[in-house]
């Protein structure tokens, strides 16, 4: 059984990384970047929400991106030897990949959810704020 667990949170408390147990190669997901920019208080572009998964070894990242290859191109690509920076929706790119049920997937499907709204909130209350000042 997988078991997942929010190992940190976002700027804007969206959840960020998880820590994945009981899979055979997977051993961390990040379905949010941190939403904020580090010189600014704004929700950027840098923050948009994502899917990264974390091998425990080089071999399985490779296998895991002919998986995701051999569909298309533009579903994965390397961001480090041992991460992928997945592109597609993330039910339909896990279910690419070996080793999770339905269960875990719909679990990280939803926490990637809940990213997109706090983020897609963040931006929201940061042009409400930008807006109301620009007025006075």
């Amino acid at each position: 059984m997988i078991g997942i667990e929010i190992a940190s949170y976002s700027a804007f408390g969206a959840p960020a990384m998880l820590a994945i147990t009981g899979h055979p190669a997977i051993c961390g997901v990040t379905v949010s970047r941190d939403l904020g920019d580090a010189a600014s208080s704004a929700p950027t572009l840098r923050g948009v929400p994502c899917l990264f998964l974390d091998f425990i070894s080089v071999e399985a990242a490779d296998e895991a991106l002919a998986r995701c290859e051999a569909i298309s191109a533009k579903v994965a690509h390397k961001e480090l030897p041992t991460r992928l920076a997945c592109s597609r929706e993330v039910r339909y790119t896990l279910r690419l990949l070996r080793g999770f049920d339905e269960a875990a997937i719909a679990t990280i499907a939803a926490h990637y959810g809940t990213a997109d709204e706090r983020y897609v909130a963040a931006q929201h209350d940061y042009r409400q704020r930008g807006t109301r000042r620009g007025r006075h």
